[in-house]
């Protein structure tokens, strides 16, 4: 898989789960097809964006699966600014719970590490958004250092 950057605005749009509509998310995951995307919601430039995918576990037959998973490493991604994290296969990949480590920093929003393991690959999803809600279906960590 190539790095991959967009500013596609066809992947700014996000499943909005929250009650008031006016907040907005600051990090989102954008899925289309076999391709996942972390998309920068927020007014600042982000000093890197990285992902590694560290494993994934099968779940037919009672065989475990280990696989290490690529690493990319984006500096200064900007706003409104989409980059390719990871691919999917929709057929291989369905049997595995697949997971997917995103670390982003900023010195106006701190350090941020998300963690999200699911069947078949992680979909769209908003990760952080703008009052501090994390979604229940991401582990979120935060470092102001």
């Amino acid at each position: 898989m190539t790095p991959l950057r967009s500013f596609d605005d066809s992947l700014l749009l996000f499943p909005h789960s929250r009650t008031d509509q006016s907040i907005a998310p600051v990090f989102s995951l954008a899925r289309r097809g076999d391709l996942l995307f972390f998309v920068n919601h927020s007014e600042h430039v982000l000093d890197y964006v990285s992902s590694e995918a560290p494993g994934a576990l099968a779940t037919g037959d009672g065989d475990l699966t280990f696989a290490d998973g690529g690493r990319y490493h984006y500096p200064d991604v900007r706003p409104r600014e989409a980059v390719l994290l990871d691919e999917y296969d929709m057929v291989l990949d369905s049997d595995f719970y697949i997971a997917l480590e995103i670390h982003t920093a900023s010195a106006a929003l701190g350090q941020w590490t998300f963690t999200t393991t699911n069947k078949g690959g992680t979909g769209s999803v908003v990760l952080l958004w703008e009052d501090g809600f994390v979604s229940p279906r991401i582990k979120a960590a935060q470092s102001l250092g």
